[in-house]
């Protein structure tokens, strides 16, 4: 009952399987031998921490919808119609659980993400469009970041400050050997500029890079179709979030593994990515 009231049974499930399904994917096409027990047994850990906050977090609601004080619930519902009259409290009410900031693990031994290297958080998922055709459909970050079309099962992000820093990013990227292809292709590497750093008229070839795109271009397009209408949206949350650092890493189930300032490091993160996933 406790699942039902805070909301979070099937939330749960749904992270349990993805957090769980490509791992199994990365053990069953290994052509080489890997510590199953271990690799399962970090999913296992990481999924306990997040069942732990969210069962707190269910109890806390139910006893605050549940209580059997009048005078408890006076004070609820009179608390929460005066903070409804104050913006700024109205606006972290609206946030909901994102006013606590994305998901973050605490490392323990086992669990696949660089803490050294500010591993363990969740990504932010935004809006975004396509440089090279800016009138074209408004993706889920997300969405474009693991499209179908990618082969490996890690990917990296690259979040550049302005357009201007996109030639001197692929000429990195283009003198990198592979390091660890069975899961990562810096080929495949999804590019992110800020919309306001994309001047009007704007068009790139590469068809690897996006902008962020605004609440009212989602609210425009399909994607919004059956969805409510964006509020607390922030279009820089991928930025911001990252703390000025533009390589990223990210695992299948969109938790950062890596954050890196420069390609040198991506590389360093690429390595000791290939070195969880193989036996000595």
């Amino acid at each position: 009952m406790a699942m039902v009231v805070g909301g979070q049974g099937i939330a749960s499930g749904f992270r349990d399987a993805i957090g769980l399904v490509w791992r199994l994917a990365i053990l069953c096409s290994s052509h080489q031998r890997l510590d199953y027990s271990a690799i399962l047994t970090g999913w296992y850990r990481e999924r306990k921490q997040q069942l732990d906050k969210s069962l707190a977090a269910t109890v806390r609601n139910g006893d605050m919808v549940n209580t059997k004080s009048a005078l408890q619930g006076f004070i609820r519902d009179w608390a929460l119609c005066s903070m409804q009259c104050i913006p700024l409290w109205r606006y972290w009410l609206e946030l909901g659980p994102r006013a606590e900031g994305p998901v973050q693990y605490a490392h323990e031994p086992g669990l696949l993400f660089l803490p050294d290297m500010n591993g363990g958080g969740c990504f932010a998922q935004t809006y975004c469009v396509a440089v090279s055709d800016m009138q074209s459909r408004v993706y889920f970050t997300d969405d474009a970041i693991f499209a179908a079309s990618k082969k490996c099962p890690f990917q990296v992000v690259i979040l550049l400050p302005h357009l201007e820093a996109l030639r001197p990013t692929l000429s990195d990227l283009e003198g990198i050997e592979p390091v660890a292809p069975r899961l990562l292709n810096f080929s495949e590497a999804m590019i992110f500029v800020p919309r306001k750093s994309v001047p009007p008229g704007a068009a790139a070839s590469n068809d690897r890079l996006y902008c962020s795109a605004t609440a009212e271009e989602f609210g425009r397009s399909k994607l919004c179709n059956g969805r409510p209408l964006p509020r607390g949206y922030n279009e820089d949350l991928m930025w911001q979030s990252m703390i000025g650092k533009g390589y990223v890493i990210l695992r299948p189930d969109r938790f950062v593994f890596a954050v890196c300032k420069t390609a040198a490091e991506l590389v360093v993160a690429a390595r000791r990515l290939e070195e969880m996933f193989s036996v000595e």
